[in-house]
């Protein structure tokens, strides 16, 4: 298991409402676009395309462009839409890996509410990160960015950075 571990990919998860952005930490390779969905409004929504594809195929009638993560009060308005959103663009990031192991998440919220986050806000940010069988998820308050070196040097008895 050990041995394993040394392949597990970090991902580095800077969320903010207009730019989301997911990092592969040993493989140095980024997914940056903004944090959109295209939705069908059949009777059936379906998730049409993410990120800057979004964009485009909102362009057709009947599908609405939504953005999971812009809200006046808090950072997710839509759990389901940042869900599909978040799979999307860790799959596209991780997609060239030879070894599908879980990757280690590292929830990084760009954003500085007035008070602060609260409990339900930070265990959306945490379930969101859990999403698709992630099992090890942290979560950054830091006001500034995480480096490589630290980001490697965490351990997994802490739960918020």
């Amino acid at each position: 298991m050990i041995f394993l571990a040394r392949f597990q990919p970090i991902v580095y998860v800077r969320l903010a409402p207009d730019v989301l952005s997911v990092r592969d930490v040993r493989a140095r390779r980024e997914v940056v676009e903004p944090p959109l969905v295209a939705i069908s409004q059949g009777p059936k929504k379906t998730a049409l395309a993410v990120g800057e594809a979004a964009r485009t195929a909102a362009m057709r009638p009947g599908v609405s462009l939504v953005n999971p993560f812009k809200h006046p009060r808090m950072l997710l308005s839509d759990f389901t839409a940042a869900e599909v959103v978040f799979n999307a663009f860790l799959k596209k990031l991780l997609s060239q890996r030879l070894f599908a192991l879980s990757p280690i998440v590292i929830m990084h919220p760009r954003v500085d509410p007035e008070g602060g986050f609260t409990q339900i806000e930070l265990r959306a940010l945490r379930e969101l990160g859990a999403s698709g069988g992630r099992r090890t998820v942290f979560l950054c308050l830091e006001k500034r960015d995480l480096t490589d070196a630290e980001l490697l040097g965490l351990k997994s008895d802490s739960a918020v950075v």
